[in-house]
């Protein structure tokens, strides 16, 4: 059995300074973020509570960097799903959605919060993408502080 990983880079969305130097980051302030709405300008996030975590802040400001040039920008998810429920089912921090609602449709992906300076295994991140895998949804591996990584891990017989 042989197994694919690909992964593509997002970046948190920064406020720009007032020098245009044509980089391809977002133009939203921390204070437009979506902490105290349930969507900020772009339609970006919903939250069930108008405190979101900071985990949940840190997901919706996330925007593609590295992938295919229609999504490069584009905002990760819509809908962020961190509860007990979350947990308990899928056995992650937050459940990633790409609509407003996480009724409008399956999920992307599963999102693990990983600490800082804390090393992860080759078999602990393959287990991860194993678990994704079977919810057909992708891994999202992040700090509080960092980028982003996202994987998708497909096995194949051979």
């Amino acid at each position: 059995m042989g197994t694919t990983l690909s992964s593509w880079l997002f970046m948190r969305r920064r406020p720009r300074d007032s020098s245009d130097d044509g980089d391809e980051e977002a133009s939203t302030s921390p204070e437009d973020s979506c902490a105290s709405r349930t969507q900020d300008a772009d339609g970006a996030a919903y939250f069930a509570d108008h405190f979101p975590s900071p985990l949940s802040r840190h997901l919706c400001s996330l925007r593609y960097r590295r992938t295919s040039a229609d999504k490069v920008n584009s905002i990760v998810c819509r809908y962020v799903a961190e509860d007990m429920t979350t947990q308990q089912t899928y056995g992650c921090h937050a459940h990633l959605y790409e609509t407003a609602s996480p009724d409008e449709s399956h999920g992307a992906a599963l999102a693990w919060c990983v600490e800082e300076g804390a090393p992860i295994s080759a078999l602990s991140l393959l287990s991860l993408c194993r678990v994704a895998n079977s919810c057909r949804k992708k891994t999202l591996l992040t700090s509080l502080h960092g980028e982003a990584l996202i994987l998708t891990y497909t096995a194949t017989l051979t």
